[in-house]
């Protein structure tokens, strides 16, 4: 299993008044020595972001994410949730979870097995 330490965080957090762009706020993550048609491959990623002011983010504040597998995710340590294959190989879609309650004032962590 492969681990990628992503930069720039592939993971952004958005509060839920913020109008959402997801074609220019995210990208696809991969360890760089993953071949494409890898059988059951795995890996996990993690990032951080600073929440500066928690009582100025708006509640819900939702994390989206979208896999070509199965994933799961934390915030913190704490068990967001997991999704399964949705999609094609051309069309992808993604979840959206309210992490709110998993944020904390100052540096917050998320991670992702894929």
């Amino acid at each position: 299993m492969s681990t990628v330490a992503a930069t720039p965080a592939p993971f952004l957090v958005y509060p839920a008044s913020m109008p959402l762009d997801i074609e220019n706020a995210a990208f696809w993550i991969a360890p760089p020595d993953l071949a494409p048609d890898a059988p059951n491959a795995m890996f996990r990623a993690r990032t951080r972001f600073t929440v500066a002011d928690l009582a100025a983010l708006s509640s819900p504040c939702h994390l989206h994410i979208a896999a070509e597998s199965t994933y799961r995710l934390w915030i913190n340590g704490n068990v967001v949730g997991q999704g399964g294959v949705r999609g094609s190989a051309t069309v992808n879609f993604w979840d959206t979870w309210d992490v709110s309650a998993l944020l904390v004032p100052g540096e917050n962590y998320v991670a992702v097995q894929v």
